[in-house]
């Protein structure tokens, strides 16, 4: 399909897991990833090929690419490093005020027609943090 729709957000591995299982399958059911980028505004893109015409840096995985469930521990180290810090987190993913509690989880989506800002449809999905808004 070419209308792919993916926004999903948690904090838990499991969930993780299950939402990089299914963002896979919507490319194909035997979806690899063959590199990454990452940019301020889109986070950690998720590559299926890197195009030569792009103006990001896109790093290969060596191999025939990685799948979903060995994908969650690199996502889970790239979350947790220096550039995530810097990504930039508008609207949903925002630490807002209210009358609850907010805690660090993550969100994997992609935007229309499944491209992802600069890897257009090359990206699998991209990664970013994002707060968890909690109520009382």
């Amino acid at each position: 399909m070419d209308n792919k729709v993916f926004n999903v957000n948690g904090k838990t591995d499991s969930m993780l897991l299950k939402a990089l299982e299914l963002v896979f399958e919507q490319h194909g059911p035997n979806t690899r990833c063959n590199g990454w980028a990452e940019t301020k505004e889109d986070g950690l893109i998720l590559l299926r090929y890197m195009d030569r015409n792009t103006t990001y840096e896109a790093r290969h995985f060596p191999g025939d690419g990685i799948t979903a469930a060995d994908m969650v521990s690199l996502v889970k180290t790239w979350l947790s490093g220096e550039f995530a810090k810097t990504v930039v987190m508008e609207g949903w993913d925002r630490d807002i005020d209210h009358d609850g509690h907010n805690s660090m989880g993550w969100r994997v989506y992609s935007e229309d027609w499944g491209h992802v800002g600069p890897a257009g449809s090359g990206a699998i999905c991209a990664v970013k943090p994002a707060w968890m808004w909690h109520g009382k």
